[in-house]
C-alpha cells in the first residue's frame, strides 16, 4: 500500500439545469441547478477513487455515482492525509455552503450531508479558497494533474 495515497477528496459539480435523480437508497432526489461540493475519502488508494468518481461509465456503488453524469463540469482536489478527514472536512463546508442534499454520502458515520449547495460557483468563492487552503498541511502545494473544458484534477500534495 502506497502510504502516500490516502486522505480525503473534495469534488465540485456544476448543473446546469433542474435534475430528478435516483439516487440509490435515498430515492428520487431533485437538484436545482448551481454547484455542488461532495467531501469523501479513500484510505487506500486516494488517486484510483477519485479516478473512479470521474468516470462516466462503472457500476453504480456510491450515492456520488448516481449523481456524477448529470454534472457538466466536474473538479477534483485531492487532500493526502494519514488521517481521516472527511467529516471534519464536512462540518467546514457545512458552515459556508448555501445549503445541503440531507444524508447523501453519509450513510457510514453521523454527519447530517457530505454534498453541498452553493449558488455561485465555489472555487471563486474566497471562503472556499481559505477553506482549500486551510486544509493543506503545513508545507503542502496544489498542482494541476489534469485539465479539459469540463474537467480538472488538483492534487495537493504535503
Amino acid at each position: 500500500m502506497n502510504r502516500a495515497d490516502r486522505g480525503a477528496y473534495i469534488l465540485l459539480l456544476r448543473l446546469g439545469r433542474t435534475r430528478r435523480l435516483r439516487i440509490g437508497a435515498l430515492g428520487i432526489l431533485t437538484f436545482k441547478p448551481g454547484w455542488y461540493v461532495y467531501v469523501g475519502s479513500a484510505l487506500n488508494s486516494l488517486s484510483a477513487r477519485v479516478a473512479r468518481h470521474l468516470r462516466l461509465r462503472k457500476q453504480k456503488r456510491w450515492h456520488i455515482d448516481y449523481l456524477r453524469p448529470a454534472a457538466e463540469r466536474v473538479s477534483a482536489f485531492l487532500l493526502p492525509s494519514r488521517r481521516d478527514r472527511e467529516c471534519a472536512l464536512a462540518r467546514k463546508l457545512r458552515r459556508i455552503a448555501s445549503d445541503q442534499v440531507e444524508r447523501f454520502g453519509s450513510s457510514d458515520c453521523a454527519c447530517p450531508s457530505h454534498l453541498f449547495f452553493f449558488a455561485g460557483e465555489p472555487a471563486r468563492m474566497a471562503e472556499l479558497r481559505r477553506f482549500l487552503r486551510g486544509s493543506v498541511p503545513a508545507g503542502g502545494e496544489a498542482s494541476v494533474v489534469s485539465a479539459t473544458a469540463s474537467l480538472t484534477l488538483v492534487s495537493i500534495r504535503s
